[in-house]
């Protein structure tokens, strides 16, 4: 999932800045964080207490209805995430969060550190394997995406109910914005990854959401990792897509990766403010033209998908499976999950059998590298076939060719 997504939007936006004065409020004043947190942040002097317990403030005073913005601290009294939204979508996220049990402890495979002129990255700790859950964690703070403010007391009032803790690991997260966007804005517009709220929303996108640690990771064009958001734990996770060696930093891919180098490269130096070196980035330039050409056929098939369209107008299958090919030569496993689902509906439109089943196969083999063993397809797969999920991992993992004849009852 591309960072970056939460300034693309026009609809649904909530103006903070020129609210008029509304009805007198009746709530408690709280205009400073709870005793808990020793903030450095302040409630601002709009802002008064909803309710104690759970900890939920309002964002101005002046103007309360059912579309006022309001501020979740969550678990009270000690909170390690803020969630900000309308009165009516909080109360649904407060008790949705209240059934959830507490994340698993792990132990990560990877250590947070000093990298050079990037500044800090991620890395391995261990040999990490195609498929494996890497991190799993939940996020300090998450918003309604669309709100539209000038108002710096604002992001602290978002801020000020979170323990010192949380506080220290958001402000701790690199801004690449201009100062006139604030210190702590430029943090959620450098650092969001999407979350989706675990309730039907009239916001159809996604809300930005920020992580202490799979926010640290760093981009590469043909990234390592892919990140994926579970609602039903609402919790950001992160897979490997292919094996990872000890020692090797993870990567996400922060702007579009079917785009050819220099629209790439230029995407990153306008929103992050620095300039590619990854691998892919610095190929020789035979090389590197190759590269463009392949993405920039995958990202013209894509357009030709637009509008839900399960297969392009007049594609074949020879031309989607050269560009599965292209997706693997470039490694790019989220475009190549796309294509062979793709194909695998072509060639069933076509009646051909045998590509239908490698299709299948691959876009299930897929799956578990963009969503680890607990994908329910995959799950399901290793069932039908009397196999644990890391048994048949290893089936598909395997450096020998896939007998694809072993898989024919999935077709029946």
């Amino acid at each position: 999932m591309k960072r970056g997504f939460l300034n693309t939007g026009k609809t649904n936006r909530i103006r903070l800045n020129d609210l008029s004065q509304g009805h007198p409020t009746t709530h408690r004043s709280g205009a400073s964080p709870p005793e808990h947190s020793d903030a450095n942040f302040k409630l601002s002097s709009f802002s008064r207490t909803y309710s104690r317990s759970p900890y939920i403030v309002s964002a101005d005073h002046r103007v309360l209805d059912t579309t006022s913005i309001h501020f979740l601290f969550h678990p009270a009294p000690s909170a390690d995430l803020v969630f900000v939204d309308t009165l009516p979508n909080i109360l649904l996220f407060e008790a949705f969060m209240s059934r959830l049990p507490p994340l698993p402890a792990e132990s990560p495979p990877f250590i947070i550190r000093d990298c050079g002129h990037k500044g800090v990255g991620v890395f391995a700790r261990h040999a990490i394997g195609r498929g494996d859950l890497i991190i799993r964690e939940r996020p300090v703070y998450v918003s309604r995406p669309g709100i539209v403010t000038s108002s710096g007391t604002f992001y602290e009032s978002a801020l000020a109910g979170l323990s010192v803790s949380a506080q220290s690991s958001f402000m701790s997260m690199r801004n690449a914005q201009p100062p006139v966007v604030g210190p702590i804005l430029g943090r959620i517009q450098t650092n969001a990854l999407a979350a989706k709220p675990p309730f039907g929303s009239e916001v159809k996108s996604h809300y930005p959401a920020l992580f202490p640690r799979l926010c640290r990771l760093n981009h590469d064009c043909t990234p390592n990792t892919h990140y994926s958001f579970s609602t039903e734990t609402f919790s950001g996770q992160l897979f490997a897509v292919r094996p990872i060696q000890v020692g090797e930093e993870l990567t996400l891919g922060y702007v579009d990766l079917a785009a050819p180098r220099e629209i790439r490269k230029k995407g990153l130096r306008a929103k992050y403010m620095f300039e590619c070196t990854c691998s892919t980035c610095e190929l020789p330039v035979e090389q590197a033209l190759v590269s463009d050409i392949r993405r920039r056929e995958i990202a013209r098939y894509f357009l030709k998908m637009a509008d839900g369209k399960k297969i392009p107008d007049g594609a074949t299958l020879g031309e989607a499976k050269q560009l599965i090919q292209y997706a693997r030569d470039e490694g790019l496993t989220e475009a190549l999950s796309i294509l062979l689902v793709s194909a695998l509906r072509i060639a069933r439109r076509d009646g051909n059998y045998e590509e239908e089943l490698k299709c299948v196969v691959d876009s299930v083999s897929c799956v578990r590298a963009l969503e680890g063993n607990e994908a329910m397809t995959f799950q399901a797969m290793a069932r039908r076939f009397g196999l644990t999920p890391g048994e048949l991992g290893q089936v598909l993992d395997s450096e020998e060719p896939i007998d694809y004849g072993r898989f024919r009852p999935l077709l029946r």
